[in-house]
């Protein structure tokens, strides 16, 4: 297949509880030659402002964008090489005002 350059992409959400089998459901959509997935892209977010502490954080800090709002500008919406685009995503990571329309509905 041919990849897109910058092209507008379709975007498939899905927000899920921790411990689901929503990295079974991302996994099945990697296998698509159509497709690039997200893996929790706002976790660092979450990490950054609740100040959570994990084994792994510091080196998750350090290697991803924990600034949500431009992980949602410059990572989830941009532009992409591939028709479609799955992001995963954790209810944990929406602590913070990220400027997506649905969110305080979410969190109420």
């Amino acid at each position: 297949m041919l990849e897109r350059k910058g092209e507008e992409i379709e975007i498939i959400h899905l927000w899920s509880t921790p411990r689901s089998l929503s990295t079974s459901l991302l996994y099945s959509f990697a296998q698509r030659d159509d497709m690039e997935v997200l893996d929790e892209p706002l976790y660092p977010n979450f990490l950054r402002i609740t100040g959570v502490e994990r084994p792994y954080r510091e080196e998750l800090l350090s290697k991803m964008e924990s600034d949500g709002n431009k992980v949602m500008k410059e990572i989830v919406f941009s532009p992409g090489k591939k028709k479609y685009r799955f992001c995963k995503g954790t209810l944990c990571g929406l602590c913070e005002n990220l400027g997506i329309p649905f969110q305080a509905a979410m969190l109420k």
